[in-house]
């Protein structure tokens, strides 16, 4: 159960060597996610993930679901988190949420330009 005060967040992820799939996904602590996905057993050293995008939001199930049934046909078969193909797909995806969601403040952060050589 989330707490009140407790921050809530939505994100898309990305591994450097995996260009061509973002995860979508929701924490309650960004850093601990993140280093959640770069300590991942068997996982190269040189296959870091980075945040494309991350934002603060009031009630990250309800903005995490409303995405993968928006979503549902690009995520990647038998798994739960949906994968992105392209850059086209990840601006589509952003627009949705900006005008769908009710962000906590202005708390969002696109990263999507440092990585612009990437697929997504």
């Amino acid at each position: 159960m989330t707490k009140i005060n407790e921050k809530q967040f939505i994100y898309i992820v990305q591994s450097l060597k995996e260009d061509t799939k973002c995860k979508i996904g929701k924490t309650k602590d960004l850093d601990e996610r993140l280093k959640a996905y770069n300590n991942i057993t068997g996982k190269s050293k040189e296959n870091i993930s980075e945040y494309l995008f991350a934002c603060e939001v009031k009630n990250m199930t309800k903005v995490e679901n409303d995405i993968k049934n928006k979503f549902i046909a690009l995520r990647e078969e038998n798994k739960k988190e949906i994968y992105f193909y392209n850059s086209v797909l990840f601006e589509e995806y952003i627009k949705y949420k900006k005008s769908r969601l009710i962000y906590k403040g202005n708390n969002c952060k696109n990263n999507k330009e440092k990585r612009s050589n990437k697929n997504c």
